[in-house]
């Protein structure tokens, strides 16, 4: 828990959750900073502390309100369901 203090999103908008060896990245649609920098700013801080996310167990989910009308998806990230 302690190695991971220094562990902060790019953008004061997007939260980090972290429980144990588990951590949840949840990026908001009017975010200034987007889901793919933020992604890239994990990997690279994953990196310089020489740990390795485990992309086979990694998901991208999007959640959006039914009513509202339909806009279109972020692109995916690349090797993430």
């Amino acid at each position: 828990m302690i190695y991971s203090m220094d562990l902060k999103p790019l953008s004061d908008y997007n939260k980090i959750l972290k429980y144990a060896d588990d951590t949840s990245l949840l990026v908001p649609q009017h975010s200034f900073v987007s889901l793919e920098a933020e992604f890239t700013h994990i990997s690279n801080w994953s990196d310089s502390n020489k740990l390795k996310i485990n992309t086979a167990k990694t998901k991208e989910i999007i959640f959006r309100r039914p009513r509202l009308p339909k806009k279109v998806l972020p692109i995916p990230l690349m090797g993430i369901d």
